[in-house]
């Protein structure tokens, strides 16, 4: 694994995710529920993927709104193995 792919892939703290997306923890527990955060909750300690992040924050283009379902949505797909996780 490259150093970008390790940077893109380790999982930022809920509270750096809201400063960085500018929205609360709340929000970004909303979206979660509605599918459009990835999040990892180990402990009660929600994280999100550095790559989920990296990706609203590089989607929008001059003159072009990003919106979030798309981008959960490609951001998803992108990462879709087939293989469901054990809970």
């Amino acid at each position: 694994m490259s150093t970008q792919a390790q940077t893109e892939d380790r999982l930022v703290p809920i509270n750096d995710a809201t400063s960085r997306l500018g929205r609360s923890v709340w929000t970004l527990k909303r979206m979660h529920r509605r599918g459009c955060l990835p999040a990892v909750i180990m402990q009660g300690k929600w994280s999100v993927p550095e790559s989920f992040i990296t990706a609203v924050l590089s989607s929008p283009r001059p003159g072009q709104a990003g919106v979030i379902e798309e981008i959960a949505r490609a951001w998803f797909a992108e990462r879709d193995t087939g293989t469901e996780a054990v809970a």
